[in-house]
């Protein structure tokens, strides 16, 4: 009998204390990008117009941050999903949503003919919550709204799922987003 994965599977999960998302917010962030997308036109990076959003690649001493979301994607998958997935391809990102920030309906599934194939193996994707001085700016999935999650708890779903972040209205949300990989869905 085959697996059938849960479609509507998105499940809450306690990553970092308060005092390591401290030491998360430390880390020292590189290449800065306004909410650029990948044009399949232009064939190149370019302003989007369905998110507003500053994004940081986390760089240097990450490692044990790494290790902590795999090992806590790894504990949910087996428990939810039961996909088969092996590591992180992707850097961590650093998201950050200020005022009247936000990221319109997407799927973070990419196929082929976009930019690379590392995309067509995301099979988790998380958001882990880094702060809580912030108004709106809610992770959205088609009939469930995530608000007031507390600090260093992660949401982890598969990587098909339709979300979206609703617009801050008031401070700036950081997030922690990436993905856990495998090879593509068949």
């Amino acid at each position: 009998m085959n697996f059938i994965p849960k479609l509507d599977g998105v499940v809450t999960q306690k990553v970092f204390s308060k005092d390591e998302v401290k030491k998360i917010l430390d880390v020292k962030i590189s290449h800065k990008e306004d909410g650029l997308v990948y044009s399949l036109e232009e064939k190149e990076f370019v302003k989007g117009d369905y998110r507003k959003v500053t994004t940081y690649n986390l760089i240097e001493n990450i490692d044990w941050i790494k290790n902590r979301i795999l090992e806590c994607a790894s504990q949910v998958n087996i428990n939810h999903w039961k996909f088969n997935i092996t590591k992180m391809l992707e850097n961590l990102k650093l998201m950050k949503y200020e005022k009247d920030g936000w990221y319109d309906w997407h799927i973070d599934i990419g196929t082929v003919e976009t930019y690379a194939e590392i995309p067509t193996m995301r099979k988790i994707s998380y958001s882990i919550l880094l702060n809580d001085n912030f108004k709106g700016g809610n992770l959205e999935f088609q009939g469930k709204s995530f608000n007031n999650t507390p600090i260093g708890t992660g949401i982890f779903f598969p990587s098909y799922l339709i979300h979206k972040v609703s617009p801050v209205i008031l401070g700036t949300r950081s997030v922690l987003v990436g993905w856990i990989h495998g090879q593509p869905f068949s």
